[in-house]
């Protein structure tokens, strides 16, 4: 019996039987001639073919009026009258005594620090205060002292020049009457200016003390202030270790971070306070964009389908993913029908231009620069390239300075593949 060979033919559509193989040559001309064509097609796609619009591609038309440019964004009400506390020692979190959502009255402890290292130098600093008080005592007493014998000593010197001058007079007189010698009277004249003399030292040096008296009085008062308040300063920052409410509010947020034997670095927020009713949004908008955001500046959001208007408060400098947190104080927002934490989205004004010719944003449309756009004609096979010249511009809307007018429609998709 005679073993068939395998079938070695990638055929998956074996001839019938009696009828012989065509060549393989022959089985797949058709496919190797096509092969050509169909590069010239793809090609012709590639470089030219699809570049025109194709099926489904949106049209915008151009419209001519008022265009009012800003910055959307996304976020949440918050209360508007918010307050950030914290400690400006910083230190380790010994207790907390309240939490988020806390109702707390003025002067109430929300959080009580410890900072051994600052309690050691307060102590240090009052230590040196008081030192620096029983030196000043002393050196005041000195200087008393000092001055008081230097009064003394002129005194007694002023007494001692009236009695010889009251001895050179008597002894004029009697050396005129020749009972005494003119060399007694001159005696008595040298001691008399030795006194004078005398007097006029002492005078210099009890002046001296005054003056370093004075001197005196003032570094030790400079010193004594710069002590005194550095342990007022030290005080205080001791005093900053319980973190206490500023007024009647309640207690928006605190970090998720902060726990009992956390450290509370100097400076850091540990929590955030609700002094008011009002409102606000927290919105987010792109990093690089906020050369275009300042305090002051309009904005408008949308809540629940009802718009309210609003104004730029603060721009946070941190950024965080690319984004920059807005605050916007919302104007007619009654408290009662919303709550905090409600997401919102909301537009800062940039731009309101008057009489604008405009179109929804192409992909193409780089502000103030020129490019081209594919317009629709009456044929819409055909539509024409038209260079125009791009204003200024939003996320949705770009503003057209040349190139187009009123009425007419633009490809936005395509005008992508136009440059």
């Amino acid at each position: 019996m005679a073993i068939p060979k395998p079938n070695r033919s990638f055929d998956l559509d074996p001839p019938a039987a009696g009828r012989r193989r065509a060549p393989a040559w022959r089985r797949w001309w058709p496919a190797l001639a096509a092969a050509p064509l169909a590069l010239v097609l793809l090609g012709w796609a590639l470089l030219g073919g699809a570049r025109e619009p194709g099926p489904g591609t949106r049209l915008a038309e151009v419209m001519q009026g008022d265009l009012v440019l800003g910055i959307d964004g996304y976020g949440k009400l918050v209360p508007a009258d918010l307050v950030s506390i914290g400690s400006r020692s910083g230190g380790r979190i010994a207790r907390i005594e309240r939490r988020t959502g806390s109702r707390v009255g003025k002067g109430e402890v929300i959080v009580a620090l410890e900072n051994a290292e600052l309690l050691q130098k307060l102590r240090e600093a009052e230590k040196s205060l008081a030192q620096a008080k029983v030196d000043l005592m002393r050196n005041r007493a000195d200087m008393t002292g000092s001055q008081h014998r230097a009064r003394s000593r002129l005194a007694d010197l002023q007494g001692e020049l009236r009695v010889s001058r009251l001895e050179i007079e008597g002894l004029r007189k009697l050396a005129e009457a020749r009972i005494v010698t003119p060399i007694e009277l001159e005696k008595s004249i040298v001691h008399g200016q030795s006194l004078e003399r005398q007097i006029a030292d002492a005078g210099d040096e009890l002046r001296r003390l005054e003056a370093l008296g004075l001197a005196a009085t003032d570094a030790d008062r400079a010193v004594m202030d710069a002590l005194s308040k550095d342990v007022q300063r030290l005080r205080e920052e001791v005093a900053d270790l319980e973190v206490r409410a500023p007024r009647d509010a309640t207690i928006f947020d605190m970090p998720a971070t902060l726990t009992v034997g956390s450290q509370v670095e100097p400076g850091a927020v540990v929590a955030t306070l609700a002094t008011g009713d009002g409102l606000a949004v927290e919105l987010w908008i792109p990093a690089s964009r906020s050369g275009e955001v300042a305090p002051g500046q309009p904005a408008t959001v949308e809540l629940a389908g009802k718009q309210y208007e609003a104004t730029v408060a603060r721009v946070d400098p941190q950024v965080v993913r690319g984004e920059l947190k807005v605050l916007l104080p919302v104007e007619g927002l009654a408290a009662g029908s919303v709550f905090a934490g409600q997401p919102v989205t909301g537009r800062i004004i940039t731009g309101r231009l008057h009489d604008a010719i405009y179109v929804a944003r192409p992909a193409n449309a780089t502000p103030h620069h020129a490019g081209s756009v594919l317009v629709a004609t009456g044929d819409p096979d055909a539509p024409a390239r038209r260079e125009v010249l791009f204003g200024a511009a939003d996320a949705e809307h770009v503003q057209l300075l040349a190139g187009a007018i009123a009425g007419e429609r633009i490809f936005l998709d395509a005008a992508a593949a136009a440059d």
